[in-house]
């Protein structure tokens, strides 16, 4: 049905524009957010038994 509705819509091909990013800045350095602003979740998959399907 997709391929039948996809056929009925006029198409072209269409060039996209050339983009120019800017220079990426200099590495400041890594510093990972404190622990104690970041939440963890409980694993509840790691919990489920997969062979009771």
């Amino acid at each position: 049905m997709i391929a039948h509705l996809l056929t009925t819509i006029d198409h072209h091909e269409v060039t996209p524009p050339e983009v120019t990013l800017p220079h990426r800045p200099p590495s400041r350095g890594y510093q990972r957010t404190s622990r104690t602003l970041q939440r963890e979740l409980p694993d509840r998959a790691g919990e489920l038994d997969v062979r009771s399907g």
